[in-house]
């Protein structure tokens, strides 16, 4: 399927590019859980997107207010998972 997609790609065919291939796009929040990643990220520490990614979990965004969970301060719409662990 990849090479189905990128001979599309290079034929400069987006539309059959679009049809074979759909982003699942969905009202999510990225929250990282790590702590120590938590930290880096509120001492303004250079953390790359998949650092983030490996260390984060999706939130539906009808939660992220319910859960009171606060954004980081240099990186909006991401989030800071602050509930006590069970």
């Amino acid at each position: 399927m990849k090479d189905k997609i990128r001979n599309f790609e290079d034929a400069k065919d987006f539309p059959e590019v679009h049809s074979l291939f759909r982003v699942i796009d969905a009202n999510t929040y990225t929250v990282v859980v790590d702590d120590i990643v938590k930290q880096r990220l509120k001492n303004w520490d250079k953390v790359s997107w998949q650092e983030i990614q490996n260390c984060s979990v999706q939130i539906w965004g009808t939660r992220i207010d319910s859960l009171c969970v606060p954004q980081f301060e240099r990186y909006p719409n991401l989030y800071e998972w602050n509930l006590t662990r069970r």
